[in-house]
């Protein structure tokens, strides 16, 4: 597992990394100076840093008020249990040889579901294509039975990518969420106008990256 957090404590100025030792049991812990990183051309502006591979990934700041926090290795993440079958659940709904999928503890709507690989992958970056092939069939056979079993309006499905898309465990995994008439559940609601200009623009730079 090479994903790392930084995580800054303020009042003294130096930052604690964490990440999986390779061949400890448990995580090894370092302090360095924050500017250090600044001078890495970075501004610090949140209170985590994810980084990867020596490079300084994205900014996020943590769910909780504590001074640290800090991502697992894969032996810890809870999603490789689940799918390993090391955490006891009575609500996994579907296990394919590739992934699995089990309702999300803090729902959207009663049923929201999560398909994950069975598999470590961190995001839609990181994983194979067969294997989010294998997701996305997953996700289909679960949205139809949530349709049929729970009486459901529509169904959204989505996959967040990243920490500024809003990734909080970094275990890949796509979100079948049930929709109800009336349920207040509200999609894109910062949608912003741009010229035709830059809507070329940037679909050039996207068709660029794409061939």
């Amino acid at each position: 597992m090479d994903l790392c957090i930084i995580a800054i404590q303020k009042q003294s100025g130096f930052v604690g990394v964490f990440y999986p030792a390779i061949k400890e049991q448990t995580l090894d812990y370092r302090r360095i100076p924050a500017k250090s990183l600044r001078n890495r051309g970075r501004r610090l502006i949140a209170d985590c840093v994810f980084f990867r591979h020596g490079k300084i990934l994205s900014h996020a700041r943590p769910s909780l008020s504590a001074k640290f926090c800090y991502t697992s290795s894969v032996r810890d993440c809870i999603f490789c249990k689940i799918a390993k079958g090391e955490i006891p659940t009575e609500t996994i709904i579907y296990r394919g040889k590739d992934v699995c999928a089990f309702l999300d503890i803090k729902p959207v709507n009663l049923g929201h579901t999560l398909v994950i690989p069975n598999e470590h992958y961190e995001d839609i970056f990181d994983l194979p294509e067969d294997i989010i092939s294998a997701m996305m069939r997953a996700a289909k056979k679960v949205a139809e039975a949530i349709k049929i079993s729970l009486k459901a309006g529509g169904v959204n499905i989505g996959m967040n990518n990243g920490a500024h898309a809003g990734q909080i465990i970094f275990h890949g995994h796509i979100h079948v969420i049930p929709r109800f008439e009336g349920d207040g559940y509200k999609l894109w609601k910062n949608k912003k106008n741009h010229s035709q200009t830059e809507l070329k623009e940037a679909a050039d730079k996207i068709k660029s990256a794409i061939s």
